[in-house]
């Protein structure tokens, strides 16, 4: 109980923590895609209504999105997002010291420059993509995205 309880701590300190960057990818999404952003907010708005629960850490992050992940150090060969919704964003966080990435959207023929304190937007189901290795350092991405599951 006393790990559970850890846990769930260390689980709301970093949901406090990513607040700010919470709220950069809730601005994205306000004015990038206006009716997608409500959409995203009703899913969420329904969700806590349904949990029933005012301590739950939907109440604590404000992401109108229910997916992020924290990846650390990894390389992500040629791919799409199946999981998401077509016509959903993925915003793409990234931190740490390494040396520049380089995110690969073979069909609009890009190939972006994706450095520690780059945000990048793109739909993960229709684009396929990849990011490139790099020579030193730790990189972390924070992913920000909704799936089909959810809707």
């Amino acid at each position: 109980m006393v790990q559970t309880a850890e846990t769930h701590q260390n689980s709301k300190d970093l949901l406090l923590k990513l607040g700010i960057v919470s709220h950069h990818v809730n601005s994205f999404l306000y004015h990038a895609d206006r009716t997608h952003y409500q959409d995203a907010k009703a899913l969420r708005t329904a969700t806590i209504h349904n949990l029933g629960s005012p301590n739950t850490m939907c109440n604590i992050d404000p992401l109108v999105y229910e997916g992020r992940e924290i990846l650390f150090n990894q390389v992500s060969g040629d791919h799409i997002d199946i999981q998401d919704p077509p016509n959903s964003w993925a915003v793409l966080t990234a931190f740490g010291n390494n040396t520049p990435v380089v995110l690969s959207i073979p069909q609009l023929n890009l190939h972006i420059s994706f450095e520690p304190g780059d945000t990048i937007a793109i739909r993960r189901r229709v684009l396929k993509h990849s990011t490139s290795s790099w020579e030193q350092g730790q990189r972390i991405v924070i992913p920000h995205f909704t799936h089909t599951a959810s809707l």
